[in-house]
């Protein structure tokens, strides 16, 4: 059972005013909920009252579940809400500008792969050997990437790479 605001206002400010004076009465005066006698089933009348009561209740029910003509009423939705679709929230980037990010990945990759191409007659070290296939990883990463339509990791990882790739040409 839920009960008021004010009533459980009131209860509080009793209890408290109790506290503070110093006795333990209970101020908060308890009456029983007042409850009309359910008619028996024995006579003709007496069934007659209760389906009326029954259908009453029925058709206030359905009455409440309608939505009203009033637009400054509020319409409840019980259990659940719309059933739309929530929808869907992406990036928007101009065209021009995502085949332009593609493009300059694309030469990141293609200046990566000749730079480690380069390195192919060369004998390299153990960290050397590490850096490059770091770089390639970095350029399936990047390719895998720019697949998915993931524009900024896929030029990201390529800068990567490219990076790798031409610290281990200066050596």
């Amino acid at each position: 059972m839920r009960l008021p605001p004010h009533t459980i206002a009131l209860s509080l400010w009793a209890l408290l005013s109790g506290a503070i004076t110093g006795y333990a009465q209970n101020s908060i005066p308890v009456t029983p909920p007042s409850t009309q006698p359910v008619p028996t089933a024995k006579s003709p009348a007496a069934k007659a009252k209760m389906r009326k009561k029954a259908t009453h209740r029925r058709k206030a029910r359905s009455k409440a579940v309608e939505p009203s003509s009033d637009p400054s009423q509020k319409v409840v939705v019980r259990h659940g809400g719309t059933s739309e679709a929530l929808p869907q929230i992406a990036p928007v980037a101009p065209q021009n500008k995502d085949s332009e990010e593609r493009r300059k990945a694309g030469q990141l990759l293609t200046a990566t792969d000749a730079n480690l191409k380069s390195l192919l007659g060369r004998t390299l070290t153990t960290d050397q050997q590490a850096t490059v296939s770091q770089a390639r990883q970095f350029m399936g990463q990047s390719r895998a990437a720019l697949d998915a339509g993931d524009l900024t990791q896929g030029y990201n990882l390529a800068s990567k790479a490219n990076t790798l790739s031409e610290e281990l040409v200066k050596k």
